[in-house]
């Protein structure tokens, strides 16, 4: 049994955590903040409960080989999944076009809208049904998976979208609905491959929300953890790690304390841990990615809005344009609403929570973080103007909703970045271009032969699963570790 000392208390961490006590090892995880939860969290505004993250979790379909990972990690189990008609509506000239959970309902409303584009359609259709199959949740069942023959077969149209960025794969389309809904869900920067993924997931009842939202899932994990027997430490900051020739000796924290192990994983952002908590060089594969110029980070500013009915005019989320004298202030043509009426709990009875996020660049993020440190004054006006305008934009193209919605929160990507150190409050790690598979990097950090690393960035684009995987990881590589030196 080894002893092993986990650094952050996200998904990654938590994970880590649990499969080290799981293989029987030693385990103490220690999270910076009061809360376990890393990016899967949320918060109360007064009787309003605001969810930060959980849009789908991929994983929820039981054929789906993360689903017993998630049961593994107290995630799901004895916990219901909503599992909505639809997730994305998109909204353009008074006619809307929804990704459906039923996919041949979205494939009929596709035609309907435009016959013209029947091929590009049918091809698109196609795909998404290929990779449901690679995930072992095709058929009508959404338990089947791909023959070798189909495989082969379907190889050229996975070859198309690989190739293809959103935005190029838009394009190829004649009606501007359906150039809008391919472009604009997920950003014309990603590839069509990840655009075609979260259909595939969605359409295949595997992309749930399990109940209560993502801080609920969060504390199950962390619940796990303890039942486990792990030792659960927070508002504990790691700020420096400490090592003699090849190997971490131990790890110095912010309130002066100073822990010893015989491993450590480090969950954080690579950029907060590289150059800082330890003068190690950044793995070769991982710094590529950093280093790649395809590649690039993004983050968004949210709003919350408690609102004054429970039932709003749109289900799941719904994407539309915003006037073109607020595309400057807001570094984007469209915003993402999203309704909660899954969740009856975050809002008083007869009440409901309206959120929204809107995408921003690398570039607009760090104005945003360099604004804060800088200027608080001028940081906070600025997301007041970003509030106001949102609620404009809201109450433009749904007028019903004028004087019945009120401001709850305000969070950008320095609010990320004060929460989880992301150096540019990413949420997610790179996104995912055209002509770019997610391979994933290692673990081991050269120099120091008991330092491994669990993050989301070890393969593009990251997200829960992605970050719930690479904790398993550090924890199997430990056990090799342990079982050559035996």
């Amino acid at each position: 049994m080894a002893k092993i000392l986990v650094i952050g208390a996200g998904v990654a961490g938590l994970s880590a955590g649990i499969y080290a006590r799981l293989s029987g090892h030693d385990v103490t995880v220690c999270e910076a903040h009061s809360v376990p939860s890393g990016n899967l969290t949320g918060w109360q505004r007064g009787e309003y409960h605001i969810d930060n993250c959980i849009h789908w979790l991929t994983g929820t379909n039981p054929s789906d080989p993360f689903y017993s990972m998630w049961l593994d990690l107290g995630a799901l189990g004895n916990v219901n999944v909503h599992n909505g008609e639809r997730l994305y509506t998109c909204e353009l000239d008074g006619k809307s076009l929804s990704l459906w959970r039923d996919i041949e309902r979205m494939k009929r409303e596709m035609l309907e809208l435009s016959p013209e584009d029947e091929g590009e359609i049918l091809s698109f259709i196609r795909g998404a049904e290929l990779i449901e199959r690679l995930n072992n949740v095709g058929g009508k069942e959404h338990n089947e998976g791909v023959t070798l023959g189909k495989l082969i077969a379907g190889a050229p149209l996975l070859v198309k979208y690989y190739r293809l960025s959103c935005g190029e794969l838009a394009e190829r389309f004649k009606h501007p609905l359906l150039r809008f809904f391919i472009s604009s869900i997920i950003g014309r920067d990603f590839g069509s491959l990840a655009l075609l993924m979260i259909v595939a997931t969605f359409c295949s009842d595997n992309g749930g929300i399990p109940e209560g939202g993502s801080y609920a899932m969060a504390q199950r994990m962390a619940k796990r953890l303890c039942d486990l027997g792990g030792t659960l430490l927070t508002r504990k900051r790691a700020i420096r790690i400490n090592r003699s020739e090849n190997r971490v000796e131990s790890v110095d924290f912010e309130d002066g304390d100073r822990l010893t192990a015989d491993y450590v994983i480090v969950t954080a952002d690579p950029d907060t841990v590289f150059g800082s908590m330890t003068d190690l060089p950044m793995p070769k594969d991982l710094e590529k990615c950093f280093g790649d110029e395809r590649l690039f980070r993004f983050s968004a500013y949210h709003t919350a809005f408690a609102c004054d009915t429970n039932k709003l005019p749109f289900e799941g989320d719904v994407l539309f344009k915003v006037p073109i004298k607020y595309y400057s202030r807001l570094k984007t043509d469209h915003i993402t609403l999203r309704e909660f009426s899954h969740e009856p709990s975050y809002a008083p009875a007869g009440k409901t929570v309206l959120g929204t996020m809107t995408y921003l660049s690398e570039e607009d993020c760090l104005e945003l973080i360099r604004l804060r440190q800088t200027d608080r004054e001028a940081y906070n006006a600025r997301k007041r103007e970003l509030a106001e305008i949102t609620e404009r934009c809201i109450v433009r193209h749904y007028p019903e909703l004028e004087g019945k919605i009120h401001l709850l929160d305000t969070w950008t990507p320095a609010s990320y970045k004060r929460f989880t150190y992301s150096e540019m409050g990413a949420f997610m790690s790179f996104a995912l271009p055209g002509r770019k598979l997610p391979i994933p990097t290692t673990s081991r950090v050269k120099g120091a032969e008991n330092l491994l690393l669990a993050t989301q960035w070890q393969r593009i684009p990251g997200g829960l699963p992605t970050a719930a995987t690479f904790g398993k990881t550090a924890v199997e590589t430990i056990n090799k570790l342990e079982k050559r030196k035996a």
